[in-house]
């Protein structure tokens, strides 16, 4: 049976933020877990019913203490996270602002108590798309923050983490005039949230990994961005004067410092797996073929290619031949092979390809040794139009493949079957 690689990639930037806002937000303690307890025990049919309940509650609260009064905050957050887990983030943003504003008024603007609200307002925000008032109450978390917390405190960790996110996913929305600020930004927070990890749990510990991963990704992403064009002006004598900005002599100096940068990351990763009481050799193949990758991309072709050979057999002197150590090798793989970068590669069945209604291109490829493409052919298409191939086919001549390795040997791949998802 004819095997092909499935590759789904989306033609701008190719990132998956997997690290949202509700995955490093801090526990935001008994408020919202009560809150979402009293959800929870309610069917989905009775959801109005809980919603008349918070909204007498409140009705009764403004007319007996007022519309200040300090527990009244509370009723209006839970009303706020019903309706954000029911959907209706409109009714939620507005019902979420009331509660942040009030509990502000009634505990100071320091407080903490204010973050579940902030940080479930952001939420509905985010599903909403009003990213500039998602940016806006950002800035009011990582303030509520530096009042709170010192710099190496654990709490500080989680907002890095959630920051450097946001700023990763405004340089996808390409908010700004200039992106690459938000990149910039993205990179100089993860490497924060690195550090402060690595001091809080040991530079071995797996907690490492998330922080480490996301450093990584913005790596990869600052050293493939376009360069930042220098600045021409003309002195009063009619000379032109060339001088590189701020911004762009920052961006340089980081492009310069990616390799090396890149290399020190995977090789920390390796360290991470190594020094588990178990060590799992395959993540640590795993990363020993990233590192081979990472050189790859960087047109160091015979490193590159020693490293995918010590790959194999490290993975062989420490594992059996199972399918899934043949999968590992046995067929070029589209690089960046990053868990967060949305290019994804499977093994599946030929039969499969015609199983889908999604919009797809069915090309056949080869792949040199180097990870070079070669050779495109196009099978079909779904729809049956060129937009779609002359993107793939850009596509599969600016990437760079994993190469071919049996028994230790880097080799050639001839007709490569690709499906390719948008």
């Amino acid at each position: 049976m004819k095997l092909i690689i499935v590759i789904y990639m989306k033609f701008l930037l190719s990132v998956t933020l997997f690290v949202c806002s509700s995955t490093w937000a801090e526990p935001f303690g008994t408020q919202q877990n009560n809150a979402t307890e009293t959800l929870s025990a309610y069917p989905q049919t009775r959801f109005s019913e809980l919603v008349d309940e918070y909204q007498t509650n409140i009705e009764e609260i403004e007319s007996t203490k007022g519309v200040y009064a300090e527990d009244l905050s509370q009723q209006l957050f839970s009303l706020g996270l019903a309706y954000q887990q029911k959907g209706e983030h409109g009714k939620a943003i507005k019902t979420l602002t009331r509660s942040l504003h009030l509990k502000r008024i009634n505990n100071g603007l320091y407080s903490t108590s204010i973050l579940p609200i902030l940080n479930t307002l952001i939420n509905s925000l985010t599903e909403k798309e009003q990213w500039d008032s998602v940016d806006s109450r950002y800035s009011y978390l990582k303030w509520l923050y530096e009042q709170n917390y010192n710099e190496e405190d654990i709490e500080t960790f989680f907002l890095k983490m959630k920051m450097a996110n946001w700023y990763l996913k405004s340089y996808n929305l390409k908010r700004q005039k200039e992106p690459i600020v938000d990149l910039l930004n993205s990179y100089n927070t993860y490497d924060q949230a690195l550090k402060i990890a690595i001091k809080k749990y040991g530079s071995t510990d797996l907690r490492v990994l998330a922080p480490l991963h996301e450093f990584i990704l913005v790596n990869y992403l600052i050293a493939t961005s376009n360069h930042i064009p220098p600045v021409m002006n003309v002195d009063s004598e009619g000379n032109i004067i060339i001088t590189k900005s701020l911004l762009g002599r920052q961006l340089a100096s980081l492009k310069f410092r990616s390799l090396r940068l890149g290399i020190s990351l995977f090789k920390q990763e390796m360290e991470i797996y190594l020094n588990q009481p178990i060590i799992n050799y395959l993540f640590v193949t795993r990363t020993k073929l990233k590192l081979a990758d990472w050189y790859l991309m960087y047109g160091k072709r015979e490193t590159a290619l020693n490293l995918y050979q010590a790959a194999y057999h490290y993975l062989k002197d420490h594992s059996e031949i199972t399918k899934e150590f043949s999968e590992l090798f046995s067929l070029p793989v589209a690089l960046p092979n990053f868990p967060n970068i949305l290019i994804k590669t499977n093994v599946l069945p030929s039969d499969l390809i015609s199983a889908s209604d999604a919009n797809y291109v069915h090309a056949s490829i080869d792949v040199t040794r180097y990870g070079k493409v070669k050779n495109i052919n196009f099978v079909s298409s779904n729809p049956k139009d060129n937009a779609m191939r002359i993107k793939v086919l850009k596509f599969l001549k600016q990437t760079k493949f994993r190469p071919k390795i049996v028994e230790g040997n880097v080799i050639s791949a001839k007709k490569v079957h690709l499906q390719i998802f948008q």
